[in-house]
């Protein structure tokens, strides 16, 4: 199978084609649970993000909610 590039936070990486974010977040041993994900300044509604296909030139930033007070 043939890879594209992809920008994740910054850091370029190379991942096969046809993966979705949901793949990507495994890979990257990210649970999806309170993570937003913007994909080419435009953020993703969560309903659609983690099914979301990566593209070749992809910019992906992945923001962690974190609690507190």
């Amino acid at each position: 199978m043939s890879t594209i590039r992809i920008t994740v936070n910054g850091t370029v990486q190379d991942v096969e084609q046809g993966r979705t974010v949901r793949d990507l977040l495994e890979q990257l041993e990210i649970p999806p649970r309170n993570i937003a994900i913007e994909r080419n300044d435009e953020f993703l509604p969560p309903e659609k993000a983690l099914d979301t296909v990566l593209g070749d030139g992809d910019k992906i930033e992945l923001v962690r909610f974190v609690g507190g007070g």
